[in-house]
């Protein structure tokens, strides 16, 4: 009996000795209009889904709906609301929250975000951090 090659040692294989990502991509290669089938569907699923995800996340984690995220998003121009920088195209705004109140005070960049985060714990360590960022070096 002749064993049929593997296309990943470390996959469950479907037929053809394929895993079902290489199966479904040789059966895509095959039939054109399959392809763009998978495409269409892949591309509203993952929409959906997305959208749906981020609507729980917001209402469980935030208690705000959407509409209350983009109002606050118009507010501040699609911006971060401490670097005024716009978010690259495939990201969100995070949204800052007191962590006590729960209180959402704006939405902020990743960078931006980790930083009040990291600061708001040790507010002692801003004086600090600002002497260290002003601090004239020699060359």
């Amino acid at each position: 009996m002749a064993l049929v090659p593997q296309c990943h040692p470390d996959r469950p294989h479907q037929a053809r000795g394929l895993c079902k990502s290489c199966y479904l991509t040789v059966l895509r290669r095959e039939n054109p209009a399959l392809a763009k089938q998978c495409a269409e569907y892949n591309k509203r699923y993952r929409m959906t889904h997305l959208d749906y995800y981020w609507n729980w996340h917001l209402e469980y984690h935030h208690g705000i709906t959407s509409e209350q995220y983009s109002r606050v998003l118009e507010r501040q121009d699609g911006r971060c609301a401490i670097c005024k920088r716009l978010p690259s195209p495939d990201r969100r705004l995070n949204v800052d929250h007191d962590h006590k109140t729960g209180t959402i005070r704006g939405l902020l960049c990743d960078k931006c975000n980790l930083l009040v985060g990291r600061i708001e714990n040790n507010a002692e360590l801003m004086p600090v951090l600002m002497a260290y960022l002003t601090l004239k070096r020699q060359p």
